[in-house]
Protein backbone atom coordinates (compact mmCIF):
# COMPACT_ATOMS: atom_id res chain seq x y z
CA UNK A 1 0.00 0.00 0.00
CA UNK A 2 1.62 3.62 -0.93
CA UNK A 3 1.40 5.88 1.82
CA UNK A 4 1.91 8.45 -1.01
CA UNK A 5 -2.22 7.76 -2.08
CA UNK A 6 -3.85 7.63 1.32
CA UNK A 7 -1.14 10.18 3.49
CA UNK A 8 -1.42 13.11 0.43
CA UNK A 9 0.17 16.39 1.04
CA UNK A 10 -3.66 17.55 1.25
CA UNK A 11 -4.59 15.40 3.99
CA UNK A 12 -1.33 16.17 5.42
CA UNK A 13 -1.86 20.01 5.83
CA UNK A 14 -5.42 19.26 6.56
CA UNK A 15 -5.06 17.26 9.70
CA UNK A 16 -2.84 19.49 10.70
CA UNK A 17 -4.01 22.40 10.30
CA UNK A 18 -7.39 21.25 11.92
CA UNK A 19 -5.32 19.97 14.89
CA UNK A 20 -3.34 23.58 15.41
CA UNK A 21 -6.67 25.52 15.74
CA UNK A 22 -8.40 23.04 17.69
CA UNK A 23 -5.64 23.63 20.17
CA UNK A 24 -5.93 27.46 19.38
CA UNK A 25 -9.37 27.28 20.72
CA UNK A 26 -8.99 25.43 24.02
CA UNK A 27 -5.44 27.07 24.77
CA UNK A 28 -7.27 30.57 24.21
CA UNK A 29 -9.66 30.09 26.89
CA UNK A 30 -6.83 29.20 29.08
CA UNK A 31 -4.61 32.11 28.03
CA UNK A 32 -7.42 34.16 29.11
CA UNK A 33 -7.50 32.92 32.36
CA UNK A 34 -3.78 33.81 32.68
CA UNK A 35 -2.25 30.09 33.44
CA UNK A 36 0.58 28.62 32.62
CA UNK A 37 0.19 27.24 29.38
CA UNK A 38 -1.81 28.90 27.47
CA UNK A 39 -2.28 29.76 23.30
CA UNK A 40 1.13 28.57 22.09
CA UNK A 41 1.57 25.96 24.12
CA UNK A 42 -1.66 23.72 23.45
CA UNK A 43 -1.25 24.73 19.55
CA UNK A 44 2.18 22.91 19.72
CA UNK A 45 0.62 19.68 22.47
CA UNK A 46 -2.22 19.22 19.96
CA UNK A 47 -0.09 19.44 16.34
CA UNK A 48 2.41 17.48 17.77
CA UNK A 49 0.60 14.46 19.06
CA UNK A 50 -0.95 14.82 15.36
CA UNK A 51 2.01 14.58 13.81
CA UNK A 52 3.35 11.58 15.38
CA UNK A 53 -0.14 9.93 14.85
CA UNK A 54 0.62 10.70 10.79
CA UNK A 55 4.52 9.65 11.06
CA UNK A 56 3.13 6.49 13.62
CA UNK A 57 0.30 5.99 10.21
CA UNK A 58 3.03 6.68 7.75
CA UNK A 59 5.17 3.94 8.81
CA UNK A 60 2.35 1.45 9.13
CA UNK A 61 1.56 1.74 5.74
CA UNK A 62 5.42 1.94 4.55
CA UNK A 63 6.23 -1.56 5.91
CA UNK A 64 3.09 -3.48 6.47
CA UNK A 65 3.94 -4.40 9.73
CA UNK A 66 3.67 -3.29 13.63
CA UNK A 67 1.15 -1.40 16.05
CA UNK A 68 -0.27 1.73 14.51
CA UNK A 69 -1.27 2.99 17.75
CA UNK A 70 1.56 1.89 19.90
CA UNK A 71 3.52 5.21 19.39
CA UNK A 72 0.40 6.91 20.19
CA UNK A 73 -0.08 5.58 23.41
CA UNK A 74 3.16 6.52 24.40
CA UNK A 75 2.29 10.41 23.58
CA UNK A 76 -1.03 9.65 26.42
CA UNK A 77 1.24 9.10 29.07
CA UNK A 78 4.50 11.24 28.31
CA UNK A 79 1.93 14.17 28.21
CA UNK A 80 1.87 13.47 31.72
CA UNK A 81 5.46 15.40 32.46
CA UNK A 82 4.03 18.35 30.62
CA UNK A 83 0.48 18.42 32.64
CA UNK A 84 2.84 18.13 36.09
CA UNK A 85 4.67 21.39 35.35
CA UNK A 86 1.55 23.35 35.32
CA UNK A 87 0.55 22.31 38.42
CA UNK A 88 1.54 24.17 41.53
CA UNK A 89 1.06 24.34 45.38
CA UNK A 90 0.71 27.79 47.12
CA UNK A 91 2.44 28.44 50.43
CA UNK A 92 -1.38 28.17 52.07
CA UNK A 93 -2.52 25.05 49.82
CA UNK A 94 -4.17 26.40 46.89
CA UNK A 95 -3.42 24.08 44.31
CA UNK A 96 -3.31 25.74 41.12
CA UNK A 97 -3.17 24.40 37.32
CA UNK A 98 -5.24 20.97 37.74
CA UNK A 99 -7.47 21.64 34.75
CA UNK A 100 -4.84 23.29 32.71
CA UNK A 101 -2.53 19.94 33.27
CA UNK A 102 -6.00 17.89 32.80
CA UNK A 103 -6.73 20.21 29.02
CA UNK A 104 -2.92 19.78 28.25
CA UNK A 105 -3.49 16.00 28.35
CA UNK A 106 -7.01 15.97 26.38
CA UNK A 107 -5.73 18.03 23.90
CA UNK A 108 -3.30 15.75 23.11
CA UNK A 109 -5.69 13.37 22.30
CA UNK A 110 -7.87 15.30 20.34
CA UNK A 111 -4.35 16.14 17.88
CA UNK A 112 -4.29 12.46 18.50
CA UNK A 113 -7.91 11.73 16.79
CA UNK A 114 -7.62 14.46 14.16
CA UNK A 115 -4.19 12.62 13.13
CA UNK A 116 -5.71 9.18 12.43
CA UNK A 117 -8.31 11.05 10.09
CA UNK A 118 -11.30 10.92 12.83
CA UNK A 119 -13.25 14.14 12.37
CA UNK A 120 -16.16 13.44 13.56
CA UNK A 121 -15.24 12.64 17.21
CA UNK A 122 -12.32 14.58 17.21
CA UNK A 123 -15.33 17.53 16.26
CA UNK A 124 -17.24 16.15 19.20
CA UNK A 125 -14.85 16.00 21.47
CA UNK A 126 -14.20 19.68 20.87
CA UNK A 127 -17.02 20.98 21.62
CA UNK A 128 -17.72 18.92 24.68
CA UNK A 129 -13.99 20.11 26.31
CA UNK A 130 -15.09 23.78 25.63
CA UNK A 131 -18.54 23.23 27.24
CA UNK A 132 -16.73 21.43 30.04
CA UNK A 133 -14.25 24.48 30.72
CA UNK A 134 -16.11 26.98 29.85
CA UNK A 135 -19.86 26.47 31.49
CA UNK A 136 -19.35 23.94 33.81
CA UNK A 137 -16.89 26.01 35.33
CA UNK A 138 -19.67 27.89 36.35
CA UNK A 139 -21.72 24.54 37.91
CA UNK A 140 -18.34 23.70 40.00
CA UNK A 141 -17.83 26.90 41.73
CA UNK A 142 -21.37 26.74 42.60
CA UNK A 143 -21.14 22.84 44.05
CA UNK A 144 -17.78 24.24 45.75
CA UNK A 145 -19.42 27.09 47.70
CA UNK A 146 -21.75 24.45 48.94
CA UNK A 147 -20.28 22.00 50.37
CA UNK A 148 -20.23 20.38 53.71
CA UNK A 149 -16.29 20.38 53.78
CA UNK A 150 -14.52 23.66 54.13
CA UNK A 151 -10.76 24.01 53.88
CA UNK A 152 -9.56 27.47 55.49
CA UNK A 153 -6.17 29.38 55.39
CA UNK A 154 -5.85 31.21 58.64
CA UNK A 155 -3.22 33.98 59.84
CA UNK A 156 -3.66 35.72 63.32
CA UNK A 157 -1.45 37.46 65.64
CA UNK A 158 -2.09 36.72 69.59
CA UNK A 159 -5.30 38.09 70.56
CA UNK A 160 -7.06 35.37 68.72
CA UNK A 161 -8.33 32.95 71.34
CA UNK A 162 -8.72 29.43 69.86
CA UNK A 163 -11.78 28.48 72.31
CA UNK A 164 -13.72 31.42 71.05
CA UNK A 165 -13.12 30.63 67.49
CA UNK A 166 -14.69 27.23 68.38
CA UNK A 167 -17.53 28.81 69.81
CA UNK A 168 -18.56 30.50 66.86
CA UNK A 169 -18.04 27.37 64.38
CA UNK A 170 -20.45 25.67 66.45
CA UNK A 171 -22.54 28.66 66.06
CA UNK A 172 -22.71 27.90 62.60
CA UNK A 173 -23.42 24.44 63.00
CA UNK A 174 -19.91 22.92 62.09
CA UNK A 175 -16.77 21.27 63.71
CA UNK A 176 -12.63 22.01 63.50
CA UNK A 177 -11.94 18.32 62.07
CA UNK A 178 -8.10 19.07 61.49
CA UNK A 179 -5.67 22.07 62.26
CA UNK A 180 -2.30 22.17 60.14
CA UNK A 181 0.77 24.66 61.20
CA UNK A 182 2.27 24.72 57.75
CA UNK A 183 4.17 27.67 58.90
CA UNK A 184 4.70 29.48 62.17
CA UNK A 185 5.10 32.81 60.63
CA UNK A 186 2.47 34.33 58.49
CA UNK A 187 2.44 36.37 55.48
CA UNK A 188 1.66 39.70 57.69
CA UNK A 189 4.47 40.79 60.21
CA UNK A 190 3.96 39.32 63.52
CA UNK A 191 1.34 37.07 62.41
CA UNK A 192 0.88 33.47 62.75
CA UNK A 193 -0.78 31.29 60.17
CA UNK A 194 -2.26 27.70 60.05
CA UNK A 195 -5.01 25.67 57.77
CA UNK A 196 -8.48 24.50 59.26
CA UNK A 197 -10.67 21.59 58.15
CA UNK A 198 -14.45 22.52 58.88
CA UNK A 199 -17.54 19.72 58.66
CA UNK A 200 -20.85 21.52 58.52
CA UNK A 201 -23.86 20.05 59.21
CA UNK A 202 -25.32 21.47 56.37
CA UNK A 203 -25.36 23.20 53.05
CA UNK A 204 -23.88 26.69 53.88
CA UNK A 205 -22.56 29.19 52.03
CA UNK A 206 -19.29 29.44 52.77
CA UNK A 207 -18.71 33.29 51.50
CA UNK A 208 -21.14 34.29 54.34
CA UNK A 209 -19.51 31.97 57.21
CA UNK A 210 -15.97 33.39 56.20
CA UNK A 211 -17.27 36.66 56.40
CA UNK A 212 -18.59 36.48 59.74
CA UNK A 213 -15.29 34.37 60.87
CA UNK A 214 -13.01 37.45 59.49
CA UNK A 215 -14.60 39.23 62.28
CA UNK A 216 -13.55 37.88 65.02
CA UNK A 217 -10.91 39.15 67.27
CA UNK A 218 -7.60 38.62 66.50
CA UNK A 219 -7.93 36.84 63.12
CA UNK A 220 -6.06 38.98 60.14
CA UNK A 221 -6.67 37.48 56.81
CA UNK A 222 -8.77 34.39 56.00
CA UNK A 223 -9.25 32.71 52.56
CA UNK A 224 -10.61 29.38 52.04
CA UNK A 225 -8.76 27.04 50.05
CA UNK A 226 -9.42 25.54 47.41
CA UNK A 227 -8.17 23.93 43.87
CA UNK A 228 -7.28 26.74 41.13
CA UNK A 229 -8.90 26.79 37.45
Amino acid sequence: MNPQELLSLKVITTRLCLAMFAGAILGIERECKNQPAGFRTYMLVCIGSSLIMLANQYLYLQNGTGDPARIGAQVVSGIGFLGAGTIIITRNNIVRGLTTAAGLWVAAGLGLTIGIGFYQAALIALILILFIMTIMQRLDALIKSYSKTLHLYLEYDNDLQMPHLINIIRTMKGEISEIYQDSPQGRILGSHSMNLSLKLEKHTNHQKLITTLTHTPGILYLAEIRSSI
